[in-house]
């Protein structure tokens, strides 16, 4: 605390308010775990961006290593899925790594505003999630934990070439899981940007922001606000992509059709499923920087009493 920078006496500390001294501890603890959830958030991305550097090396250099059915698949699962390989024992334990620090962070509830439609400025006078509705919190936690595990079942659990007893079953897990664990993260984030901030609503006027005055943070950046929407909307063009070529993939694989593929029409679907999840793990990272930080929890604590 400043006072105590400056030399302070028992007396003098004794002479501040309880409620005062009460809301700057809430407060350095509140600055204690958004600095956590930001370290874990940030560290989640580059073990996500690792978790496919070394199938992505294989898929541009070294094609003479990829299974023989990856011009039908097309998919980092598909390219990482034997853990005996160093690109495939990679992917397995930087996703996993990814997708604990994520659950461990509970960045939902300590990197984004409340949603604006649901803030009482009477009950919740620092614009902090923890005194949202209910309702929104459960959505909260809920974002924050279906991923998460998705990604962890993602890790563990191979897509493997061939499609006999277990192996097809690990595969149908493993194809239902992944694509909707980043999907899932992408419209609560979605759902965050329009719902929660107006985002798109306030992405060509300047400077201007949500009208969020008062945040036990600070204010919301407009650049980096905009910078969430762009990756946001990248992350949709990545999906799409994505399910696109996987549906016509799926012509030959699944419905014995005998569609034209290609190395490259692989590459492309490969690659646009790396961008989306390396996305989807960038949001919470350029979130994390949104906040204009109130360093004094005294500050913090009288800022919230006026």
């Amino acid at each position: 605390m400043r006072d105590f920078e400056h030399g302070a006496t028992p007396e003098k500390v004794l002479a501040i308010p309880a409620d005062v001294m009460q809301s700057a501890s809430i407060a350095g603890m509140f600055q204690s775990f958004r600095v956590r959830a930001k370290s874990c958030v940030a560290v989640a991305f580059f073990a996500a961006v690792s978790s496919a550097v070394g199938s992505s090396v294989v898929v541009t250099f070294l094609p003479q290593h990829l299974p023989p059915d990856f011009k039908e698949k097309g998919t980092l699962s598909n390219v990482s899925q034997h853990v005996e390989t160093a690109w495939g024992r990679l992917f397995s334990v930087a996703l996993f790594t990814a997708a604990l620090l994520l659950l461990t962070s509970d960045y939902t509830m300590w990197l984004y505003p409340p949603w604006s439609t649901n803030l009482d400025a009477e009950a919740n006078p620092i614009h902090s999630t923890f005194w949202a509705p209910i309702s929104e919190r459960r959505w909260r936690e809920i974002w924050v934990v279906i991923p998460s595990v998705g990604f962890m079942l993602t890790a563990v659990i191979p897509s493997l070439s061939t499609s006999k007893d277990l192996s097809l079953m690990l595969t149908l897990v493993h194809n239902v899981v992944a694509p909707f664990s980043i999907a899932f993260m992408v419209i609560m984030e979605s759902v965050q940007l329009t719902y929660g901030e107006h985002a798109f609503a306030y992405f060509f006027h300047g400077d201007e922001t949500m009208p969020l005055e008062r945040c036990g943070d600070g204010v919301i950046s407009a650049e980096v606000q905009r910078l969430r929407v762009v990756l946001c909307i990248y992350a949709w063009l990545a999906a799409a992509v994505f399910l696109g070529i996987q549906v016509y993939l799926g012509l030959r694989s699944v419905l014995g059709l005998q569609v034209p593929t290609s190395y490259t029409l692989a590459s492309v679907s490969y690659y646009s499923e790396v961008f989306g999840m390396c996305l989807a793990f960038a949001l919470p990272v350029a979130a994390s920087f949104q906040g204009i930080p109130c360093h004094d929890p005294m500050e913090w604590a009288r800022m919230a009493r006026t």
